[in-house]
């Protein structure tokens, strides 16, 4: 295990030029993957695709294609089903008694508005793979660094877990001479949890006019952003990994051995692919609804000598370049002048291809785990009562379930190198809530609440509450703040205005009293 982890220290050395990280031996990361990987961004980024088509004149021209943003839309959809503000994070250690160490976690990710970016970070990694994210202080606070998909690389890693990682960041300087250079800070973190450290390496690359290549190593004192790093240094008394990775629900079908996840875009790239095309198609055939006109080259004004009011002799049909109404053609009656005009209808297809986008949208709703309807459009949706729909997102409950598990992990890991950090010897203890805490003894538990309230019936739950009520298993303190959106403060209330009501009596079984929020009342 030593000499295992001495290798995957070691340093390529300086002024060895390399590629991309994926040459590196230190890193298990195939190119493959890494190809994958940012295929699956351009999707999600919708770079303009082109197609070509020739206009009237016969010309080969070239057009933006039409696409429908269906892979961020999907990606969207998944991170709002999975993780949204309304989840709520809560930490306890059992060592030691109070609310301190909940309350500075809370304070923590609130500074770093985590709940509303870990959204739209989570909509990247669904759609391609993954993601990371990782703590560091900065003026003696907690500061989240989140990480790209295509940023980050595995270290020694098997095909289950990622302890291990680089993250790639890359910033720019002009040469002086019009062109770029280019500066790559590559961060090895490497966990032991043997001896429970975390070293961390960083190493500077220079790429002249190459933003794809990462280039030579030089370095970190030879450009200034980085000339305060370390080169080397460890963490002692680490639990956990500082680097939290998020990895997509399932396995890595496109690579086995890899602990990298796979995204929507992987397993559904034709799909994607012809829902595109019949989405041009359908604006391509509203641009191109308007009327066609077929007529002899003789009724067309010819192509004038610029040099000369002499005419072309050749009479070739002049149209604007991007101009497709007329269509020229020889006149086949035998007199010149008599030239045709005939106007052609043009039937939109409309229906047709909007029947074919939903057919694609559905088969790409099951491909991803999604109900169907989630990204369609169902007619039949608005006609069923709630508990039809949450039967029809069965599909999405049970995939949005190994979606939160990976979540979840991701967040534990992430909390924990927060009190890591926040307890190191390097930085000192950061706030005195945090005071007897100590990550590697103390049993310290992690809840993450998703809330599931969206694949609830509210009116099954509300039943199924008020049943809970009548048999004393929920008080109805309980019931009005889970039920009815009172506060502790405002149920106490109303539950004091009902006995007013009720004439001061307490009708209630003994058994039961106690159980409202009122000990003093019915006496």
């Amino acid at each position: 295990m030593k000499k295992w982890f001495q290798k995957g220290t070691m340093q390529m050395g300086m002024g060895k030029e390399i590629n991309s990280l994926t040459d590196d031996p230190r890193v298990s990361m195939s190119k493959d993957d890494y190809q994958r990987i940012l295929l699956e961004l351009q999707y999600y980024r919708d770079d303009n695709q082109h197609v070509s088509f020739h206009n009237s004149n016969g010309v080969k021209k070239s057009r933006i294609k039409h696409t429908s943003s269906i892979t961020r839309q999907a990606g969207r959809a998944w991170a709002s089903l999975i993780f949204d503000e309304k989840a709520k994070i809560t930490v306890n250690s059992k060592t030691k008694a109070g609310d301190g160490l909940n309350d500075y976690i809370a304070d923590v990710l609130n500074h770093n508005n985590f709940y509303d970016l870990y959204e739209e970070w989570l909509e990247l990694g669904v759609v391609a793979g993954g993601f990371a994210v990782f703590p560091q202080v900065v003026n003696d606070e907690i500061q989240f660094s989140w990480v790209r998909p295509d940023q980050f690389f595995p270290i020694n890693s098997n095909s289950s877990n990622i302890e291990s990682s680089a993250v790639v960041s890359q910033t720019t300087k002009p040469d002086g001479n019009g062109g770029i250079t280019y500066y790559s800070l590559v961060t090895f973190n490497y966990f032991d949890k043997i001896t429970h450290t975390v070293t961390i390496v960083n190493e500077l690359y220079k790429s002249d006019n190459d933003s794809k290549a990462l280039g030579k190593q030089v370095p970190l004192h030879s450009y200034q952003p980085y000339a305060e790093y370390e080169e080397t240094h460890v963490f002692q008394n680490m639990a956990v990994p500082l680097v939290a990775y998020f990895k997509s629900a399932g396995k890595n079908n496109k690579n086995l051995e890899s602990p990298l996840g796979v995204g929507i875009v992987a397993n559904s790239q034709h799909m994607i692919d012809d829902l595109n095309t019949a989405n041009d198609m359908l604006q391509r055939e509203l641009e191109l609804s308007r009327r066609r006109v077929m007529i002899s080259k003789e009724a067309i004004r010819p192509i004038g000598d610029t040099s000369s009011t002499r005419m072309q002799s050749s009479q070739e049909a002049y149209f604007d370049a991007d101009d497709d109404t007329f269509i020229g053609l020889p006149n086949t009656n035998g007199d010149p002048s008599q030239p045709f005009v005939e106007q052609l209808e043009s039937h939109i297809q409309v229906d047709e291809y909007n029947k074919a986008i939903q057919s694609y949208m559905e088969r790409f709703e099951n491909e991803i785990g999604l109900s169907q309807g989630t990204l369609s459009v169902n007619a039949k949706q608005s006609d069923k009562t709630a508990t039809e729909v949450v039967s029809d997102n069965s599909m999405t409950y049970r995939t949005r379930s190994s979606y939160c598990s990976q979540v979840e992990k991701q967040i534990k890991c992430l909390i924990m190198a927060i009190i890591e950090l926040s307890v190191n010897d390097d930085y000192g203890i950061l706030d005195e809530r945090l005071n007897g805490i100590n990550p590697l003894e103390d049993d310290i538990t992690i809840k993450v609440d998703f809330n599931d309230g969206v694949f609830t019936d509210s009116d099954t739950k509300e039943k199924n509450d008020l049943n809970m009520v009548t048999n004393m298993l929920m008080s109805k303190q309980t019931f009005m703040m889970k039920n009815l959106g009172y506060t502790e403060d405002e149920a106490k209330q109303e539950l004091l205005r009902i006995q007013d009501e009720a004439g001061g009596f307490d009708t209630l079984p003994s058994e039961q009293k106690g159980m409202f929020g009122d000990s003093e009342g019915g006496e």
